[in-house]
């Protein structure tokens, strides 16, 4: 009866410590929510020109080919092929970016070639981009032809 209660107590005390350690481990176990990808997170750097490649989903009206310059200073310009283009601003906060529209994106992927997008909100929409080179010169806006959408609606 006594070594029974003696391993009852024992049990206790390492079951404390166990509890204890785990929660005092938690703060080097997370990750970082506030991954901050403006000026280059932790997987790549969005800021630059972005070439959309491939969109998916039931919501497809954004121009194909449009190109999106984000700046680091938190403005973006969206320029559908042939059309005007249009400056916005953004920002990123745990991995999703946030035009001043109100649209929002989860950043999938962030690579120094690749980005994708995913809608949120009912925004049903993945797109997918490809990095341009870093001395990429966008064409001179022309007068509009029409309604194109970009991805900041």
């Amino acid at each position: 009866m006594k070594l029974k209660i003696i391993i009852n107590k024992y049990k206790t005390y390492y079951m404390r410590i166990l509890i204890l350690l785990i929660l005092f481990s938690y703060p080097f176990l997370g990750s970082d929510c506030n991954n901050n990808v403006i000026g280059g997170g932790n997987n790549g750097n969005i800021v630059g020109n972005w070439q959309l490649a491939y969109m998916t989903g039931y919501l497809q009206d954004v121009c194909y080919n449009e190109i999106v310059d984000f700046q680091s200073n938190g403005t973006v310009t969206l320029q559908c092929p042939g059309e005007q283009s249009i400056s916005r601003t953004y920002s990123i906060s745990n991995n999703v970016l946030t035009y001043s529209t109100g649209v929002q994106y989860d950043i999938t992927t962030l690579t120094n070639t690749t980005l994708v997008l995913e809608g949120l909100n009912n925004l049903g929409r993945t797109l997918t981009y490809t990095k341009m080179s870093a001395n990429y010169v966008a064409p001179p806006s022309s007068v509009s032809k029409g309604n194109r959408n970009s991805s900041d609606h």
